[in-house]
């Protein structure tokens, strides 16, 4: 095969086809399962290189050309089919985490915890501006105690004052809605 200057793969003409196949289809099958971990995927793969070979007429300068072009093809199947099975697994994971116990637990905390925000920003509009604004800076956003005083340029003892009446108000606002007892 090696002495033949141009080669040319046809569905007319099986003759080379046949030769090709039965030289590089054990060695590609070889060479698929490095990079499939079940060989029946990797014979498939190997199947449908050959069948893409095959399937429109193809042209090679010589047979390392021809060699070239069968490990790239099955290469690239490779690449492809674990890409998709990936995908499929993380598909199947989802599904998995869907259904499973814990998808459910997720999902009411996550309810719960959004129901919770929503009644505590309401009731937190109930308070007059400065405690709102203490709370709000102390609790939303992480400040501390003399970083809230330094802001609204206000003593420390003021600000742990308007911090004491917004949590009392708070407090008397959520049992309202029996979400603190």
């Amino acid at each position: 095969m090696n002495g033949l200057a141009e080669l040319q793969i046809s569905k007319d003409d099986p003759t080379l086809f046949n030769v090709v196949y039965r030289k590089y289809r054990p060695l590609l099958c070889d060479y698929a399962k490095g990079y499939v971990p079940f060989s029946a995927d990797a014979e498939d793969l190997v199947t449908e290189v050959f069948i893409r070979l095959l399937d429109k007429t193809r042209s090679f300068n010589n047979a390392i050309a021809l060699r070239a072009f069968l490990y790239t093809s099955v290469y690239h199947a490779c690449v492809s089919w674990s890409i998709q099975k990936g995908r499929e697994d993380r598909r199947w994971e989802n599904l998995r985490i869907f259904l499973s116990h814990d998808r459910e637990e997720y999902v009411l905390n996550r309810l719960i915890r959004k129901e919770i925000h929503r009644e505590l920003t309401a009731a937190l509009e109930l308070i007059s501006v400065q405690p709102r604004k203490v709370c709000k800076m102390l609790y939303y956003e992480g400040l501390t105690l003399s970083e809230v005083a330094v802001q609204m340029n206000l003593s420390k003892n003021t600000v742990k004052n308007h911090q004491a009446r917004g949590l009392k108000i708070l407090r008397a606002q959520l049992n309202k809605g029996r979400l603190c007892q």
